[in-house]
């Protein structure tokens, strides 16, 4: 678990006076047995500003988890079988619940909040299997959301961060809403998906346009070397820069949202975010493309400098469909490059030719989120055969590093099928006291999109 002092530090409150807060609301919480003390802490965190009313869900049990259903004959059918029903596994023990019944969705047992980004893709591996789940988790974070509109990083019983996180919830739901045709649903949480929307508007856009993250945690790419030193003693500016990453998941948003607003009738609505993701599209195409890289990068919006790391947020805009066709195949062309991101594990999290790729964290290492969204941008632009070796190849590494090591974890060695070279943000002894060394285990999570990408594209017929 991560530890009081690490929380305490991340949400800038001093120890002493978070722990007095913290067993107040709980002793306040306990006096009235009719509420759930977690919903208390969480609802108190920022006295004035209260979560929307959304209101609980009945519980189903859940039905069996899928299987794979894979040639026996083929080498990997054993390493694979084993590893996809011990991912459902993990994912189930991981699904929490709480005293009114509502269930939330922990990444792993060190990080025992909820949280934003995850929950998002959490959502994704649990539509497979039960789209009511699903609809739970993310549910379960719009419950969080704040008076203006913004939703936490993060929400635990320690409190509430004061950043977000990637705006991914809508096209979440939107996912969602095609597996459940759950019009209570769409209706439930299209109001405040799009006041969260409005939220990066107001609070995360250059007067150009495009937009900026307030502090590279929020992006979740915690240390990557677009704005940080390995050991986090570095942290850049992030609000003087112009990010294809955010920039791009708005534009997904965007169209999310039109999606969501279409099932609703309200056609109007619906137009008017098909416009806005246009025109931040284009934004993106003339400020964030470097012709010469053939990449996306961060802008300086002061300088007019890219900072020129090829990271795997260049590759959100293929998700988005930000790229012309053109740019799409240069893109598509350094994916599929052994010196870009086609590692034996692929899709690390700098392009492995890069300068500054390293294993460690999000310096180099793979994670499956990321991984992800860049396969759903290749498939976008007619690559899906690509898509589909990259996938095979994805869920094969983190399989044989189950078999390897007996653990899911949150990030994978591009090049290798265990965690002997893996560090995580080395030098910073206060990460290494609260989390250790290596990636955290037991995490499904995120690392749980290898069984939807096993049955959308793998599975034999």
């Amino acid at each position: 678990m991560r530890s009081l002092l690490a929380l305490c530090v991340l949400f800038a409150v001093p120890a002493r006076a978070q722990v007095e807060r913290t067993v107040s609301r709980v002793q306040g919480a306990l006096r009235h047995p009719g509420e759930d003390p977690l919903r208390s802490i969480f609802d108190g965190a920022e006295p004035g500003s209260p979560a929307p009313v959304i209101a609980p869900r009945p519980m189903r049990p859940l039905p069996p988890a899928p299987k794979l259903n894979i040639d026996p004959s083929l080498p990997e059918a054993k390493v694979w079988s084993e590893g996809f029903d011990e991912v459902y596994r993990t994912l189930q023990r991981n699904l929490r619940e709480n005293n009114d019944g509502q269930r939330h969705a922990r990444p792993a047992p060190k990080y025992p909040g909820t949280y934003l980004w995850d929950s998002a893709f959490i959502a994704e591996v649990w539509r497979k299997w039960d789209p009511s789940v699903a609809q739970d988790v993310l549910l379960s974070v719009l419950r969080n959301q704040k008076g203006d509109g913004r939703v936490p990083q993060v929400v635990s019983i320690l409190g509430t961060s004061d950043i977000s996180n990637p705006p991914l919830l809508s096209w979440s739901a939107a996912r969602v809403a095609r597996d459940s045709k759950d019009f209570f649903f769409v209706d439930g949480v299209y109001e405040p998906l799009k006041r969260f929307h409005e939220w990066f508007q107001a609070n995360r856009r250059h007067p150009g346009g495009l937009y900026f993250w307030k502090h590279p945690y929020e992006s979740g790419l915690d240390n990557s070397p677009r704005f940080a030193s390995r050991d986090e003693k570095r942290f850049d500016d992030t609000t003087k820069l112009a990010s294809p990453d955010l920039s791009a998941y708005m534009v997904l948003d965007a169209e999310s949202l039109a999606e969501l607003a279409d099932l609703l009738d309200k056609r109007d609505e619906a137009r008017a975010f098909r416009e806005e993701a246009a025109a931040l599209r284009a934004l993106i195409e003339a400020g964030l493309w470097d012709e010469e890289a053939g990449f996306y990068f961060d802008r300086n919006v002061d300088t007019g400098e890219f900072v020129k790391v090829r990271a795997i947020s260049g590759l959100v805009p293929l998700v988005a469909g930000v790229p012309s066709p053109e740019r799409a195949q240069r893109l598509r062309d350094f994916i599929v490059d052994p010196a870009g991101f086609h590692t034996a594990t692929p899709f690390p999290s700098v392009a492995r030719s890069d300068p500054a790729f390293e294993k460690d964290c999000w310096r180099g290492p793979v994670w499956v989120n990321m991984a992800y969204l860049a396969m759903l941008g290749l498939e976008r632009y007619g690559y899906g055969d690509d898509a589909k070796s990259l996938g095979r190849a994805l869920v094969d590494g983190v399989y044989r590093t189950y078999a390897n090591t007996g653990k899911f974890v949150e990030y994978y060695d591009p090049d290798r099928n265990d965690l002997e070279e893996l560090s995580r943000k080395k030098g910073n002894l206060y990460k290494r006291l609260t989390l250790g060394s290596k990636p955290v285990s037991r995490f499904v999570g995120w690392t749980g999109l290898v069984n939807t990408i096993a049955l959308e594209t793998l599975a034999s017929p």
